[in-house]
């Protein structure tokens, strides 16, 4: 969090101290909750705005939040696992589809992955030689994907076994 003292965009008087909380929201036809939000509340007015930073990483959470209730990976696992399969953003969007920016915004919260999309995420990253096999058929140059030295299951399973 931003710890620098920002004047109240409410009453203009009061300084602002950044805190967290937990927020239930409406997902799916029923709850969940979402912890770590940010905000900011006044020393004067008590008044309690979310900065435009605060905001995004909010979204973040949410997103990751909303991902975890449906029991899809996070942000940070699809970004994990393109690493590990040795791709850009862009060329996992070749690869994968979804437009240019797919993989931007599934790994900075943005836009929440289909399910066939984390089904395949998920199937490469506990066999990743067969990325390969649809960088060819995409058309997309190859990397220096799935080198025998790694244990790839093994990293997928430390990656997302809170996920499965």
């Amino acid at each position: 969090m931003n710890q620098i003292i920002q004047r109240c965009p409410v009453c203009d008087v009061g300084s602002l101290t950044p805190e967290l909380y937990s927020d239930v929201i409406e997902y799916n036809g029923g709850t969940i909750t979402v912890h770590n939000l940010e905000h900011n509340v006044c020393s004067f007015c008590g008044s309690d705005p979310i900065l435009t930073d605060q905001i995004r990483r909010n979204q973040i959470k949410i997103a990751d939040a909303k991902r975890q209730s449906d029991g899809l990976l996070s942000g940070e696992n699809i970004r994990a696992i393109r690493e590990i399969l040795d791709l850009s953003q862009n060329q996992a969007a070749q690869i994968f589809g979804g437009g240019a920016n797919a993989f931007s915004k599934y790994e900075r919260g943005e836009v929440i992955q289909s399910v066939p999309m984390d089904r395949l995420l998920r199937l490469l990253a506990s066999n990743p030689w067969l990325i390969r096999e649809l960088g060819i058929q995409a058309g997309v140059a190859s990397t220096s994907h799935a080198t025998a030295d790694r244990d790839y299951a093994e990293i997928y399973r430390h990656l997302i076994a809170d996920t499965i």
